[in-house]
């Protein structure tokens, strides 16, 4: 079959240049990790701005992050005064930059996710879709909030809520809060009780043209 679900980057390069189409796989990815604005790279062509995020300015986020946090910021992203409001620092924005390795943007490229993701899984699936990088694949889904999580014990001492002092929006600082795929799929019981992977099966027909978009 012409499609293949992990590709391998190396320093020097994509490891096979005969590899026609490429699925990423992010189904159940936790996020944590923002090198994925790293992989996003090797996607665009071009400098882009993906999002906005600031931090709500309270005792608590001073107590755990300091002003350090806020030079880091001040050094890695460009920042914005915009739509400022008391309580809250300023904007930053996420910059995503090209990678000379142009291979992936000369291939189609698939994401294939779940209700399973977080974080910076979700953020490198909605910028797929919202910057056209990718063709995206799987359920459409309400977006929860990432970044910073801070754990708060209940009154009753056995259970814990975790609430995030960062806050994140679309580049016109408008809400996005329902993630529409290019494709919707939604995984059958029956499937998963046959061990077969429907999500990954329906990818790789679609980019071998045996389907059409929408059909699932």
């Amino acid at each position: 079959r012409k499609a293949i679900s992990l590709c391998l980057i190396e320093n020097k390069g994509i490891v096979s240049q005969a590899v026609k189409e490429v699925i990423i796989d992010v189904r159940g990815n936790g996020g944590g990790n923002e090198s994925s604005r790293e992989i996003l790279g090797f996607l665009t062509a071009k400098k882009i701005i993906i999002n906005r995020y600031r931090f709500k300015d309270t005792e608590r986020f001073r107590q755990l992050h300091g002003k350090k946090r806020i030079l880091f910021e001040n050094l890695r992203s460009p920042s914005f005064r915009e739509h400022l409001d008391e309580g809250y620092t300023k904007w930053w924005g996420w910059v995503l930059k090209p990678q000379k390795e142009d291979y992936l943007r000369t291939v189609p490229v698939i994401v294939i996710y779940d209700n399973h993701i977080f974080s910076d899984a979700i953020g490198f699936v909605k910028t797929c879709k919202q910057f056209n990088l990718a063709t995206i694949m799987g359920p459409s889904m309400e977006l929860t909030n990432n970044g910073f999580t801070s754990p708060v014990l209940l009154p009753g001492g056995n259970f814990s809520i975790k609430y995030s002092a960062m806050e994140f929006r679309k580049p016109d600082y408008t809400y996005e809060e329902y993630l529409k795929p290019d494709i919707e799929l939604h995984i059958k019981l029956d499937d998963v009780y046959q061990g077969k992977d429907t999500l990954l099966e329906a990818a790789i027909s679609f980019l071998n043209k045996k389907v059409k978009p929408g059909s699932y």
